[in-house]
């Protein structure tokens, strides 16, 4: 049987990570590929037939490392400290197994060590590189480092806003597969609406409230032309850095939820909005547009959303035309409802089947499968 590995510096099985998609393409290939997945932790029942190897500083001290830089600091050193010693482990590992057929191996890391000792033993495996998020070189506008380039036959971009930065920073177009990622569409479904238009028209926000997801953008928006009938919603946890933006916030009718699971939240919203800077392709929007929402989002998030058809894409910055944009559909119950029905049908189209299907189909045409 062909083995194919996969390296994620995440918790495999567990939702709403990057190794949930992993497990989700374990358990859409089947019998077709034998898989090692390498991980920092593991949900309880995995479910699928994978040898699964945990290894790196586990969930906890992940989780310890990503606080102190929420709350203490705010230079993103603990990334590259998890990335390092999950890389280390990973190669430790690796030297103490074999991988007859491999084939295929897909990370959602950069590991240089790892990636050289895989191909020393095997010359002629495949190396898949899964970017979840725009990398920095290309947001930046600059060339892809040419080592980066040379580790890796694919690179697997969420959304067609990753694949054109990436080529435009020197990534070859025969390089890259645009794979969307997915939805849980029984979990994230509308919900009856015989009752809207009864009371305030609810706006929703899910995620970190952050700079980068736009939350002062949102909060200016707002202020300047959200209707008196309408209310703003942020689901998710408040970092330092907004603080500032949100204090009297319930003045102007937003309202704090913290962290929480939104999944029998969401459906009973009125819209969405996620006016962010830099994303892949944010899980949020999908899950937005499988309840039946009319999304409102920026071209920089990577998103299905059609601009006008199932929801607006407004540039990153442009806070008069986000609040411009909220105030039209939270003043048109036509037009909203309309473009919920359209937002279901988009979400539709992208179930998390879908997703692993693409994902088995690239691991067969760069094995030699098909």
């Amino acid at each position: 049987m062909t083995r194919a590995i996969q390296i994620v510096n995440s918790d495999f099985g567990l939702r709403n990570t990057p190794g949930a998609r992993a497990h989700r393409i374990v358990q859409t290939a089947g019998e077709t590929f034998c898989f090692d997945v390498f991980c920092r932790g593991v949900a309880r029942d995995h479910g699928t037939s994978a040898s699964v190897h945990r290894v790196g500083l586990g969930p906890a001290l992940t989780k310890l490392l990503t606080a102190v830089n929420i709350y203490l600091s705010k230079n993103n050193r603990h990334k590259g400290v998890r990335r390092d010693v999950f890389g280390t482990a990973v190669s430790k590992r690796l030297g103490t197994l074999e991988f007859p057929g491999l084939r295929v191996v897909h990370t959602w890391e950069s590991l240089p060590e790892v990636i050289e000792l895989l191909r020393r033993r095997h010359p002629d495996v495949a190396v898949i590189r899964d970017i979840s998020i725009e990398p920095r070189w290309a947001e930046h506008g600059q060339p892809v480092p040419p080592e980066e380039l040379a580790l890796f036959d694919c690179f697997i971009a969420p959304s067609q806003w990753i694949a054109d930065r990436m080529m435009a920073s020197g990534v070859p177009a025969e390089q890259v597969a645009v794979i969307p990622f997915g939805v849980d569409v029984t979990a994230f479904h509308p919900v009856d609406r015989a009752h809207a238009g009864r009371g305030p028209v609810k706006v929703a926000f899910t995620g970190q409230l952050t700079q980068r997801k736009g939350i002062p953008d949102l909060v200016e928006a707002w202020k300047r032309h959200a209707p008196a009938n309408a209310e703003l919603h942020l689901y998710g946890r408040v970092y330092p850095e907004v603080r500032e933006v949100l204090r009297g916030a319930e003045r102007h009718r937003i309202i704090l939820h913290g962290f929480v699971d939104v999944t029998s939240i969401l459906p009973h919203h009125d819209l969405y909005v996620l006016p962010t800077r830099r994303e892949g392709s944010a899980k949020a929007t999908y899950e937005a547009l499988a309840c039946g929402l009319p999304v409102i989002t920026t071209p920089n998030c990577g998103s299905v959303v059609r601009d006008g058809v199932d929801g607006f894409l407004v540039e990153y910055g442009d806070v008069e035309t986000l609040g411009a944009r909220i105030a039209e559909l939270c003043a048109n119950t036509e037009r909203r409802h309309e473009m919920g029905r359209r937002a279901r049908e988009r979400a539709l189209e992208y179930t998390w089947e879908r997703y692993g299907n693409e994902v088995v189909k690239l691991y067969q045409r760069l094995s030699g499968g098909e």
